[in-house]
């Protein structure tokens, strides 16, 4: 009701002076009620009339002279030669924005939310800039909000409806998390076949074709994981023994090869995991392999060669391959 009030008063003034240059400081509250108010907002707006004696405005600074303060102290100022950026010049925590319009309206505006006795005292706005004749000309405008502590009952009734509106805002954040869970556990119904488990870690098999190893990492770490790192022989058995047996039944027999983490992509030669960035401590190559050179720098379980390791495309477009994720709980 203050700010509205405010506005009124303002547009009648405009209607008696409607010729004339409107600038105003305006303050979205005129009490503020620590601990009640929420947000405070400080703005100053410049708009040209037709007979006004400001030509253009280059610069808005809104300054505070506290209670406790002989002098005003600047907020926040905007300048139209340094790229009409807002910004709080003074120890404060709050938001600047505004514009610089040289035919038009300009406006500097400063928010705080939950104000507290520092943001009570009388706001200046100046605005600086040239009349007519091109000199320096400076004009200027000021408003007042006190601050006070509220009543006990005021206190608690704020307290009440903040509590209220928590637990809202929990209840609605645990229903998004359940849908956003949901979505996930289909979308990982799609992406991935049904996996095993071994030594505590899960494997997930793709559904979808590897394109790229970044994409397949990106997939992984949805669900928490990465590309299988393929540490012991166990866990090689472990992983060869579930692709001969997955692949052969649910899927079928048109699969090249599955993606693992391994690649020298960095350095030819030197393999290293896509995750951990550490060497590769276990390798059980087929025959020649790795053999394809820098076009080759990515690891697949071979099927046609029993799943021994080969080197593959990092981005891959000419083989049916599929890839595997481990998920660490």
């Amino acid at each position: 009701m203050e700010f509205r009030s405010r506005l009124s008063y303002i547009f009648i003034t405009l209607l008696i002076h409607n010729a004339a240059a409107s600038f105003y400081v305006l303050l979205s509250h005129y009490r503020i009620n620590y601990g009640i108010t929420e947000d405070f907002v400080a703005e100053c707006t410049f708009e040209r009339g037709p007979s006004t004696n400001v030509s253009k405005v280059e610069v808005l600074t809104l300054s505070r002279l506290g209670e406790f303060h002989s002098s005003y102290v600047d907020v926040a100022t905007i300048d139209y030669v340094t790229g009409g950026l807002a910004v709080v010049v003074a120890d404060e925590v709050a938001v600047a924005t505004g514009s610089i319009n040289q035919t038009g309206v300009s406006t500097l505006s400063v928010k705080w939310r939950f104000p507290q006795e520092d943001q009570v005292g009388t706001y200046k706005c100046v605005a600086q800039g040239e009349d007519q004749s091109g000199r320096p000309i400076s004009i200027e405008d000021t408003d007042a909000a006190t601050g006070n502590l509220p009543v006990s009952t005021d206190l608690i009734n704020k307290i009440i409806s903040l509590d209220g509106q928590a637990k809202r805002r929990e209840d609605q954040l645990r229903v998004e998390i359940e849908i956003l869970d949901r979505k996930l556990d289909i979308m990982q119904a799609v992406l991935f076949v049904s996996g095993f488990t071994f030594n505590g870690v899960q494997y997930y098999l793709s559904r979808v074709p590897f394109s790229d190893d970044k994409q397949s990492m990106a997939a992984c770490s949805v669900y928490g994981g990465h590309l299988a790192e393929i540490d012991t022989v166990d866990e090689y058995n472990a992983i060869v023994n579930y692709l001969k047996a997955e692949l052969g039944a649910s899927i079928g027999g048109g699969v090249d090869g599955v993606v693992v983490s391994g690649t020298d992509e960095v350095r030819e030669g030197v393999w290293l995991y896509h995750f951990s960035g550490k060497p590769l401590k276990f390798v059980d190559w087929y025959g020649p392999e790795p053999n394809d050179g820098v076009f080759y720098n990515c690891l697949a379980l071979w099927r046609a060669n029993g799943y021994k390791m080969t080197d593959f495309p990092c981005g891959n477009n000419q083989y049916n391959a599929l890839y595997l994720c481990e998920i660490i709980p």
